[in-house]
């Protein structure tokens, strides 16, 4: 088995529908972590971007717009594997989008 990372961008609910959809994320993680952990987290809608030779140049992230939102760590065969996990996902009913990535084993 090889990890893949999801990385989700946008598929934010409207505030009175955030509950219901936290709901619905619970169980779509259950859904697909086969009784065991899942590594992931939501991340803040603000942060900074860093570039430069050096990273001299910082920027501020003022808006979860188009930024990635959260991640998870799955466990999958391959990609078309991980792929179908997403399947069913409550970020999609939002317009979100799922970047999946393949971990490169260091």
């Amino acid at each position: 088995m090889k990890k893949y990372v999801f990385f989700f961008r946008g598929g934010t609910p409207k505030p009175e529908e955030a509950e219901e959809h936290m709901k619905k994320w619970a169980l779509w993680i259950t859904s697909i972590s086969h009784g065991q952990e899942i590594p992931g987290d939501p991340l803040q809608p603000t942060g900074k971007i860093v570039s430069g030779v050096n990273g001299e140049n910082v920027s501020d992230i003022t808006s979860a717009h188009d930024t990635i939102g959260g991640y998870l760590i799955v466990e999958a065969v391959n990609y078309d594997e991980a792929a179908a996990l997403t399947k069913g996902c409550p970020s999609f009913e939002n317009g979100g989008t799922i970047e999946v990535k393949e971990v490169m084993p260091m």
